[in-house]
């Protein structure tokens, strides 16, 4: 049969086409048996599938389609689009749809991904997430097609638009060029069925103009946006930054599609500008010290504390943007099991060198130079604890502007990254911080919080500013670490310094807090599968560990 839209007529499942394929089973009336439905969550897939239905109800439809964990709101369209057309077609042979789950942003997918970006011209402007996503899918599909009998793969995917309305509208740059081509490819190639390949998506567009029932029920819940937390508030709202938005704009109107009126970003707290810069300023705008002194109790002793965004007290979610994140941290949870005020020092994104700095000009320079102006007052003997939580060696501080501030990024990623250096700078500072608490008499405690190395050897996942620039780029930024994992493990651990206290050490500079505690991410005592920052539970357990360890080595 043939079938017509926005004026354009196009095969839709041609049974001579289909006879040639040898691998698919068919029935008498030359339809094939068994199809299976691959459903992104997107307008494309779910049109498809119901002209399908429309159709061809007898034939077996197994609908599936593939959560990923790092925008899990494509999978629940999908499965709502199911629940719908089970309803809206009763007798239509429609199977539940299966849901299989997977995360695009684990880095033992990116040597693969790199390798197909850099071999494929097809796939040559991809970021590499968008590269394994889809390596993932396929996986998962191809061990599908082997579980039924000599099922067709169908999908929803059509072609891109025109390269002269993608520069009219200003999205051209953003594009899949594997879904650019010349109306001549193939729409059933190799056991896969692609009805809308060589039609763009203004056709698909008057599939639902042309069913009232479509465009009521089940377009407003399609999905098609691929930005990030940051830019739609939580996966709440599109980015409309995306291409996916930009052609879905271009392909709908801005009366089903608006984009243009949305605000820069989906977080936008007074004051932030879509910039890292200015959410840096937000997240520190309530500096620990300041809202410290105003809770200090009279006679109780000082609980001084530094470390990265494990420690912070004012720390947000960069996965989940909207979410309140105010609940106690370890410190202050700690400060009140031991009847201290606690200075919280810790800033999100720091390195050991900021950490050990801030501790160290807290404890000398802090009493006489700042004794009447920002701080409490107090001398040395007022102090009963103080705390490392020490980071990753690969993150760098250094100061900038006349008043000295801090600023802190996270070494270059790359063959040249000399690990074993960062590996003994950061030893050399907790060494230092052992040396300084010594010869003060203060009691202290290391803190390993994150493993020194461990998350730079499987190969980092994106810094704030890469969610915030939609992901990564290969171009930009390697993300796979070459070298010997174990050896470079066992090297690390042979740094450690003989004179480092393993009695003031909770666990050691080779065994992450995180992990000693909590286990393998993600648990309960995390924010989310997205997001190993300890939640008010973590930062409980965290503070109790803390205590138990103080009063068995230190207080005794």
């Amino acid at each position: 049969m043939k079938i017509t839209y926005n004026d354009i007529t196009i095969p839709f499942f041609d049974i001579e086409e289909l006879k040639e394929l040898n691998d698919v089973k068919l029935d008498d009336n030359g339809l094939p048996c068994q199809v299976l439905v691959s459903l992104s969550g997107g307008c494309d897939s779910a049109s498809a599938l119901y002209l399908c239905l429309t159709h061809f109800p007898d034939i077996e439809w197994l609908p599936y389609t593939c959560r990923d964990l790092n925008a899990p709101g494509d999978a629940d369209s999908a499965i709502m689009f199911i629940d719908k057309m089970q309803e809206e077609f009763p007798h239509a042979n429609l199977q539940d749809i299966q849901v299989f789950e997977f995360d695009d942003k684990d880095p033992k997918h990116f040597t693969e991904a790199k390798y197909c970006i850099k071999h494929y011209d097809r796939y040559k402007d991809m970021t590499i997430i968008g590269m394994v996503k889809i390596l993932l899918i396929d996986r998962i599909t191809r061990k599908l097609m082997l579980k039924y009998d000599q099922p067709l793969r169908f999908d929803g995917m059509s072609k891109n638009p025109s390269e002269e309305e993608m520069i009219k509208h200003d999205f051209l740059e953003w594009s899949e060029p594997r879904r650019t081509h010349e109306n001549n490819w193939p729409t059933c190639f190799n056991q896969v069925y692609q009805p809308f390949i060589n039609v763009d998506k203004k056709f698909i567009a008057d599939i639902y103009f042309s069913h009232p029932w479509l465009l009521k029920e089940i377009y407003p819940h399609t999905k098609s946006c691929t930005g990030t937390a940051w830019a739609t508030q939580g996966f709440t709202r599109v980015c409309g930054k995306c291409f996916w938005c930009h052609e879905r704009n271009w392909a709908f109107g801005d009366e089903l599609y608006p984009i243009k009126e949305l605000p820069e970003v989906g977080w936008a707290p007074k004051g932030y500008d879509g910039t890292l810069k200015s959410y840096q300023k937000i997240a520190t705008a309530n500096y620990s010290i300041e809202s410290a002194k105003k809770k200090m109790i009279k006679g109780r002793k000082l609980l001084i504390v530094s470390g990265d965004s494990f420690t912070d007290n004012t720390q947000r979610s960069a996965a989940h943007p909207l979410l309140d994140c105010s609940w106690p941290k370890w410190p202050e949870l700690l400060a009140e099991k031991l009847d201290m005020n606690c200075i919280n020092l810790g800033r999100s994104g720091s390195g050991n060198k900021y950490i050990y700095s801030s501790l160290r000009d807290f404890i000398i320079k802090h009493p006489k130079k700042y004794n009447s102006r920002r701080y409490p007052s107090f001398d040395n003997d007022d102090i009963g604890l103080v705390i490392a939580g020490w980071s990753q060696c690969f993150r760098t501080d250094y100061h900038f502007g006349k008043w000295g501030r801090w600023a802190h990024e996270r070494m270059p990623f790359d063959k040249k990254g000399d690990l074993y250096g960062w590996a003994h700078e950061s030893l050399n500072y907790y060494l230092d911080f052992q040396t300084l608490c010594e010869s003060k008499n203060l009691p202290y405690i290391h803190v390993q919080t994150q493993h020194i190395c461990q998350e730079f050897l499987d190969g980092l996942p994106p810094t704030e500013q890469q969610i915030i620039n939609e992901g990564m780029h290969p171009e930009k930024d390697s993300m796979i670490y070459e070298g010997d994992k174990e050896r470079a493990i066992r090297d690390i651990k042979k740094f450690i310094p003989k004179s480092l206290s393993k009695n003031n050490f909770l666990g050691g500079p080779d065994d992450a807090l995180n992990m000693k505690l909590f286990g393998p991410w993600p648990n309960d005592y995390v924010i989310s599968a997205y997001d190993n920052h300890p939640n008010a539970e973590g930062n409980e357990l965290i503070a109790q560990t803390l205590l138990e360890f103080y009063e068995e080595k230190i207080n005794s």
